[in-house]
């Protein structure tokens, strides 16, 4: 988006984090586990937080955000996601080969991912896609971020299209919350004018707009309601309890959270299989896909990223969740996670789709494996899926189109101000919304 807009406007682009560029644990495959190890609150490249649920997430602190830590599964949305988000197809085809042309890749697929699209076949998640970007159902070969020599391609790397000459891109720039004129705040229509940020030694700047210009916030599912709140913009009580001066009371801010449910098997290979992250997966006609991984040598410290049991974990996940969860702030320093919850399987449906699911992969499986060997009992089976539920690291909502948000995302009662990024989502487009969400930008 940053890239875009720098074509005719003078774009300002302020980065919590680092840059992703010369980091191995962020440019190399088997760097995956080894940045979700590491998530202290203020300095690593994953900040860690966990969900009133129990379940450990990661939100990105880098240029490039979730693109420099993710398992690098590049898929478009849906034909039918497409339309049911309003947009228009070929906006959105133009725009899916932008992002395209610097940072997907048809993946190398190894033997065990080889192996397992043929047993998905075999075990009816048909028919047989072969390689594509698009979202399908049946088995198919996904794009990825990281080409044939291994080095992966960030969203940061969306600004080789941008104008050097309109574009500023500030690191370790923290931003604390959105600034409004205060007239407008008293008229009723608050009207950002611009952001107070620190930067890596804790110096406090601000960044003013230049005339019609505007804020753009893009900080994440997590980020992006806890930024707006902490702005004076979300349901009154809880502000005043923290003693936030209101802006705009907007109940809906925090709202409406959800996270794909993710439950993961393990299989003991006869060999070892190189280090793969996700270049395969099976859409199920009844909402869940499942994809596969393999760490080889380096299979104790992926385990660790998911549970302790054998190696070469096949994950399933429940797509568009019916159950929804909130986000409330827990302290007024947005270097601090808010609460989250998001209710994982608390919706019937997606409990069916999940015992759906575990049964595929019985049939998938060549040999035994983790969940209850009845795959006749759907109790025990329904139990499994809660008990094991881990993060697919996909979450979405909080700042919803046509709650918090209008279709040009701009914030309902607001002026000048916008957010644009996967908390606008209801639900998550394909497979993986990386590819969606860069697309939306341009």
């Amino acid at each position: 988006m940053a890239a875009t807009l720098s074509a005719k406007h003078s774009v300002l682009l302020l980065e919590r984090g680092g840059v992703p560029y010369g980091v191995s644990t962020i440019e190399r495959v088997d760097g995956f586990h080894v940045n979700l190890l590491d998530y202290d609150n203020y300095t690593s490249v994953a900040q860690g937080y966990r969900s009133e649920d129990g379940v450990l997430s990661h939100r990105g602190r880098v240029l490039g955000g979730g693109t420099a830590l993710n398992a690098g599964f590049y898929t478009r949305a849906s034909r039918a996601e497409v339309a049911m988000f309003g947009w228009e197809p070929e906006l959105v085809e133009q725009g899916y080969r932008w992002v395209e042309a610097k940072v997907a890749f048809k993946p190398v697929v190894p033997e065990w991912q080889a192996a397992l699209k043929a047993a998905m076949i075999q075990s009816g998640v048909v028919p047989d896609n072969g390689f594509t970007y698009e979202h399908l159902v049946g088995s198919k070969v996904g794009g990825t971020i990281f080409d044939p020599q291994g080095k992966r391609h960030t969203a940061a790397d969306l600004l080789e299209y941008a104008t050097p000459a309109n574009t500023r891109v500030l690191i370790h720039a923290t931003v604390h919350k959105v600034l409004f004129d205060p007239a407008s705040v008293k008229s009723g229509k608050p009207r950002a004018v611009g952001v107070s940020y620190t930067d890596k030694l804790g110096g406090s700047h601000t960044a003013t707009l230049a005339p019609r210009g505007e804020v753009i916030v893009s900080s994440g599912a997590v980020g992006s309601p806890q930024l707006l709140q902490l702005s004076g913009i979300g349901p009154k009580s809880e502000l005043s309890a923290l003693g936030i001066p209101l802006v705009l009371d907007h109940p809906q801010v925090g709202q409406a959270m959800a996270d794909n449910p993710n439950n993961v098997f393990f299989s003991a290979g006869s060999t070892e299989q190189p280090y793969s992250l996700v270049n395969v997966a099976g859409i199920t006609e009844f909402g869940s896909y499942i994809e596969e991984l393999s760490a080889g040598q380096n299979t104790t410290g992926l385990i660790q990223c998911f549970v302790q049991m054998l190696k070469d974990p096949a994950k399933l996940k429940v797509s568009g969740p019916f159950s929804k969860g909130f986000l409330r702030l827990k302290t007024t320093d947005v270097r601090d996670n808010p609460i989250v919850r998001y209710n994982y399987y608390q919706h019937p449906r997606d409990l069916a789709v999940c015992v759906q699911a575990v049964k595929v992969i019985s049939k998938t499986a060549a040999s035994g494996f983790i969940p209850p060997a009845d795959t006749s009992n759907d109790t025990a089976l329904a139990q499994y899926c809660v008990d094991s539920v881990v993060t697919i690291w996909h979450a979405h909502g909080g700042c919803l189109v046509g709650g918090v948000v209008d279709k040009e995302h701009r914030v309902i009662g607001t002026e000048a101000l916008r957010v644009i990024d996967i908390s606008t989502f209801n639900s998550t487009p394909g497979a993986n919304p990386q590819a969606t969400v860069m697309m939306l930008g341009r």
